[in-house]
């Protein structure tokens, strides 16, 4: 065995070790940022366009055409089968695959599906490392979890993945894919610690105030050197292996680093002042992603497989696909004004008729056909997709309420947007 050899033999077995204690902690660490609920709903909503729904089961029941069905998943990374419970738990999938490094979170993984008395033919775990798969299978949908940024060899595991996707099969992924190793930006930590300086100090961790800086990379060797290994460069080998189909960026760039700093003990509380915390931060991180201060450092996206294009529109391949793929999104609901865009990726110069919903309550049918350019940047066709619905009423709108966008003549939904409690 060579010293390189040997150096990478004792990192799998230091991340694996790690992260047999890491899934279980993970779970119920309240200084996790994606533990608190408010949090989390967010990224849900950054995810769909406007749904609280989980990720998972927002793909399965709206993003999918009714009746979609997969024979096949595979998990990367699969950690303690949380998600994949999610999976079978749909009852859409017919067989779920799932490796990961570590030989304790294949244990959990497999003790989860068996508690919840999930057939055991119908799922298999294995210890396998992303770096070095050796598998060959076919699979028509694969997920990633938080995995890709622990991989060195991501040029390998994206070759063999897009191998085995089929040709109609979708890769769904959510991703840090912020600085390598968590070294921040300059701009970055300046925005983190002035918005820390801002809280009194009773809301932070131990009541004490802190500034944020990078840690120490031998730090993170030590305790797991998979942390963030090769982050920057997920993002521009994805298109190399697969095409992208759906992407919203979720943020976690101010967030992420900066939730570990407050006083844990008030996540999931109903504190008020501790809770409206959490929602401004968010929005601050909102507006200076939105506006292109910072860039995101959390991915949601979903590709498919390269060969899809290429095949003939009246092939097997390209008639079992989903035939029309919607996105869209609500930017502006207030007093005056409902506004925002959509398009049919299928279609990318075709504008579509939306629907506008309030409460519940139609208000209008319009074409999103106006351009924006942040909607062209974004890759959506020409960018003619935006739309704006003056509110007619004078009447001030409470805040709770529901503005939803639907394609017009079907119960598809695009995005909703709920009034922000002011």
């Amino acid at each position: 065995m060579s010293l390189a050899e040997g150096a990478a033999s004792e990192n799998s077995s230091r991340v694996s070790q790690y992260w047999e204690r890491q899934f279980e902690k993970n779970r119920t660490d309240p200084s996790l940022w994606t533990n608190n609920d408010i949090v989390t709903r967010h990224i849900y909503r950054l995810i769909s366009g406007g749904s609280e729904e989980h990720w998972l089961g927002w793909f399965f029941n709206h993003y999918l055409d009714d009746g979609v069905v997969f024979d096949r998943s595979l998990s990367v990374c699969c950690g303690d089968g949380a998600h994949e419970l999610g999976l079978a738990n749909t009852r859409k999938v017919g067989f779920i695959r799932g490796f990961d490094l570590s030989e304790g979170a294949i244990a959990q993984a497999s003790a989860t599906l068996e508690k919840a008395a999930i057939p055991k033919g119908s799922y298999a775990f294995e210890v396998a490392d992303a770096n070095d798969l050796q598998m060959e299978d076919s699979f028509d949908l694969i997920l990633s979890s938080g995995a890709l940024h622990h991989v060195t060899n991501l040029e390998g595991l994206l070759s063999k993945l897009s191998n085995m996707l089929g040709i109609n099969g979708y890769f769904v992924l959510l991703e840090y894919v912020g600085p390598n190793r968590f070294q921040w930006t300059d701009l970055q930590l300046s925005v983190i610690n002035g918005i820390l300086r801002q809280f009194d100090s009773r809301y932070l961790r131990d009541n004490t105030r802190v500034d944020l800086s990078r840690p120490k990379i031998a730090d993170m060797m030590s305790v797991d050197p998979s942390e963030a290994v090769r982050s920057e460069d997920v993002l521009r080998l994805l298109p190399e292996y697969f095409t992208i189909e759906y992407r919203r960026d979720i943020n976690g760039t101010v967030m992420h680093p900066l939730y570990p700093l407050l006083d844990g003990r008030l996540t999931n509380t109903n504190t008020p002042d501790f809770d409206s915390i959490v929602r401004k931060t968010l929005l601050m991180e909102d507006t200076l992603i939105r506006e292109k201060v910072l860039s995101s450092d959390f991915v949601f996206a979903i590709f498919r497989n390269k060969k899809l294009a290429e095949a003939p529109r009246n092939s097997p391949a390209r008639q079992s696909s989903k035939e029309r793929c919607f996105v869209g999104y609500i930017d502006l609901f207030d007093d005056k004004t409902v506004a925002g865009w959509a398009a049919d990726l299928r279609t990318p110069t075709i504008p579509l008729r939306v629907e506008v919903f309030i409460d519940d309550r139609l208000q209008a049918t319009i074409l999103s056909d106006a351009f924006r350019q942040d909607v062209k940047d974004a890759g959506y066709g020409d960018g003619r997709k935006a739309f704006l619905l003056p509110l007619i009423s004078r009447k001030s709108s409470p805040p709770g309420r529901v503005a939803k966008l639907r394609i017009a003549g079907s119960n598809h939904v695009l995005a909703m947007c709920i009034r922000a409690v002011e």
